[in-house]
Order: structure tokens, then C-alpha cells, then sequence
């Protein structure tokens, strides 16, 4: 090991290199190593650039605002026979989001994913009887207003079908 040292010392000074006469084998080889340039560069990892406000509101905004097709069907015999309704959403992220969504379409509706979240948490009080020592009791019981059917996105030739026949429609609609 001596050896070595003394061998790496006599290169060092060779080389130019200044350094303790007690210096220890892995301190000179790293002198070594700078001087000639051959030093393995650290990694350094570099934090990912923090978000600002603005552009994660603007990724919230767009995330919000992705449409998803589904069908819904309402559950509350309060509402069983209105055509669909309006649903609104807002915070300071994403502004305000409001959708007139119909209820049956049986060929889908896109809606707002965000607005598709509230759907899928509203729920109704739904009242049934049950009989206690003989008599009727009445209970309450929160059960989830609508039925979501997830459906596929329209596939290209579905969706120029459609254009057709919006375009024949609204020709004959100025008949």
C-alpha cells in the first residue's frame, strides 16, 4: 500500500500537482484525476421546474374541460319526467362550467368531465316503509340520483354520418 502511495506521490509531482506530504491514496488520486481533467462528473438531478399558478390552472381548465360521452338516466321520481338539466361547476381554478345535459339521448352526450364528477356524487332522499312490531315506519335512505352508462367516443365514420345528418336536418328545419 506504501508502495502504491509512493508511487502516486512521485507521478503527482511529475505532473505538477501540489499536495500534504500525509496525504491518503484516494485524496490523491482525486487531485490527480482534476488535474488531468479526467474526473467522472457528478450527476447532478435537477428538480423538475415548479408549476405556476397560472399554468396549473390552465392544465385544470383543460383536464376539466375534457368531454366524455355517456348516457344518463335519472333516478329521482321527482324528476322522472324532465327532459335533462342544467349542471354548473366553478372555482378559482378552472372558472365556471355550465352544461344543459339531457337525460335518455340514447345516442350519448359529451359532457365536461368535471361535471360528469358531480354527477356521479349527487344523490337523492328516497323514503320506503318497513314494518316494526306490527306497524308502518317510514325510513330514509340517500341513493344515488342518476345512472351513468360510460360509452365510447364516436368513431370517424360516426361522426361524419352524424354531420350528414345534422346537415340534412337543419335543411329541412328552413323549408
Amino acid at each position: 500500500m506504501n508502495e502504491e502511495l509512493d508511487l502516486l506521490k512521485e507521478r503527482a509531482k511529475r505532473m505538477g500537482i501540489n499536495f500534504h506530504p500525509s496525504i491518503g491514496i484516494d485524496t490523491l488520486k482525486e487531485k490527480m484525476e482534476e488535474h488531468t481533467g479526467e474526473k467522472k462528473a457528478k450527476v447532478v438531478v435537477a428538480e423538475p421546474e415548479k408549476e405556476t399558478i397560472p399554468q396549473r390552472n390552465a392544465r385544470m381548465r383543460k383536464e376539466a374541460n375534457r368531454l366524455v360521452r355517456i348516457r344518463l338516466t335519472c333516478m329521482n321520481p321527482a324528476r322522472k319526467n324532465w327532459p335533462g338539466e342544467i349542471i354548473s361547476v366553478s372555482n378559482s381554478a378552472i372558472g365556471s362550467i355550465k352544461k344543459f345535459i339531457p337525460f335518455n339521448a340514447d345516442a350519448g352526450w359529451y359532457i365536461p368531465k368535471v361535471l360528469l364528477h358531480v354527477l356521479q356524487e349527487r344523490v337523492f332522499q328516497s323514503f320506503y316503509t318497513v314494518s316494526v312490531e306490527g306497524q308502518k315506519v317510514k325510513r330514509t335512505k340517500l341513493v344515488k340520483e342518476f345512472a351513468i352508462e360510460m360509452l365510447p367516443d364516436l368513431t370517424v365514420k360516426e361522426l361524419k354520418d352524424l354531420a350528414i345528418k345534422q346537415a340534412l336536418n337543419a335543411t329541412a328545419e328552413r323549408l
